[in-house]
């Protein structure tokens, strides 16, 4: 068995794991000095990292607007882009309520920025536009498709009955340089209302992967 005692990594009888190896202190030794490390441990549990943030330094952007059909399929994009290019910021979207004036299936996912104006209002009054670093939702009508590849949710409407994406999506969704957040009706000329929140975060760079 193994304990820790605040002064590195001995045997004993008070672990939670217990060591089947006798020599797996000899095989750590490789890689650390167990001697001399003071916080150690064997353990059964994770212990996650919890990060405080003060509601007060978040920045929040939130638009209601309307897309009106065009010729190609109803679009509004989150652009997570603007003047926080190069910067490591991504807008992640809070809440996604969206609104089609017939019965339409819409998609989620994610499509280069198409181009053009994005509306952006800070849901803080008190903090100008331009701490949202030119993040904002776009709205057009494109012949961009969403691609079953882009697409991670997918929700049939019914006419004039408000749809809230599902939390749990939100959480791991966000727009970052390349890729906006996108919501597109299947139906060419749909009018599609979008209520839209998100917030800007700076990743942290140990996070590996695609978005950070």
């Amino acid at each position: 068995m193994a304990r820790r005692t605040g002064r590195g990594l001995f045997l004993g009888k008070e672990d939670f794991i217990p060591l089947e190896r006798v020599d797996i202190l000899d095989d750590l030794k490789r890689f650390v000095d167990v001697h001399r490390l003071t916080d150690f441990t064997l353990s059964d549990k994770i212990i996650p990292t919890i990060e405080l943030r003060r509601t007060e330094d978040e920045i929040i952007g939130a638009v209601g607007i309307l897309a009106v059909g065009g010729i190609g399929r109803t679009t509004a994009q989150l652009f997570g882009e603007g003047a926080a290019t190069g910067l490591g910021i991504v807008a992640r979207p809070l809440s996604v309520v969206v609104t089609t004036e017939a019965v339409d299936n819409v998609y989620f996912g994610y499509l280069p920025f198409s181009g053009g104006a994005v509306v952006s209002i800070s849901a803080d009054p008190r903090r100008p536009v331009s701490e949202l670093a030119g993040s904002g939702v776009h709205v057009d009508g494109t012949t961009v498709l969403m691609v079953q590849a882009n697409t991670v949710h997918r929700a049939r409407l019914l006419g004039n009955s408000p749809y809230s994406v599902p939390g749990e999506l939100l959480q791991r969704a966000l727009s970052l340089p390349g890729q906006c957040f996108t919501v597109q009706a299947e139906t060419v000329g749909t009018n599609v209302h979008i209520a839209m929140t998100w917030r800007l975060e700076r990743l942290r760079p140990t996070r590996a992967g695609p978005n950070g």
